[in-house]
Formats: structure tokens, sequence, C-alpha cells
């Protein structure tokens, strides 16, 4: 991990992935959670660590890959070790939590555009 945080920010890089990966479908589950909380019932790393908010799938989402797109790639290093605490630290991608969603949304799929992201 470190090897790829002292790598320089390529963001051209970076809207690159986020183009590609810009279809109507991540863009739509962005948009429709409602922060139900179905999910973070699901997730391993919510219901071990006393419900803290922060470890729900959403918050996990909606603070990674959704503030990439709200900053249309334009992030700092400081951001990116940030998501990698997230990303990899604090997520399998196991799928449980999208097996729950009442929406149907995929944030193991969502997760993992982020961690190309952080790689790039």
């Amino acid at each position: 991990m470190s090897e790829v945080l002292e790598k320089p920010i390529n963001t051209n890089k970076i809207k690159e992935i986020l183009e590609a990966n810009d279809g109507a479908r991540i863009r739509t589950w962005l948009s429709i959670c409602s922060r139900c909380g179905l999910c973070a019932e699901s997730c391993f790393f919510y219901l071990a660590r006393d419900k803290d908010p922060k470890l729900s799938p959403a918050y996990k989402v909606k603070h990674t890959l959704g503030e990439m797109y709200r900053r249309k790639g334009n992030v700092d290093r400081e951001f990116l070790s940030k998501c990698y605490e997230i990303l990899w630290g604090e997520c399998t991608t196991c799928k449980r939590c999208s097996l729950f969603c009442p929406f149907g949304i995929d944030i193991a799929t969502m997760i993992a555009t982020a961690r190309a992201v952080c790689h790039s």
C-alpha cells in the first residue's frame, strides 16, 4: 500500500477511470441509496465494532467513490489515504450488503471501482 500512496497522483488517470465507470448504473446507485441501514446490519465490520455509523456500507461508498465523483477526480493524497483505510481496511467485498439492499445496489462493485481509482 505504501508504494501506491507514494506514487504521484495522476488526476487525469483518475478522471479516466471514473468516466469509464460512469454508467447510469453507478450514478443511479449513488443517488437512490436511502440510507435505510439494511446494508449495515449485514456488514461484519459494522456489527463487530458496536454499530459505528462510519462502518456502514452506505457511508463507506458515499465517502469514497461518491466523493471522488463529487470532486470529479480532483483528489489529493490525504483523501486517497483515507480511502485506502476504508476500502481495504473496512470492507472485504463479500457482497452481503448488496444482498440485503432493497434497491439492489451493488456496493461491492462500487468499492471495487473506488479501489481501482486508488491504484491508478
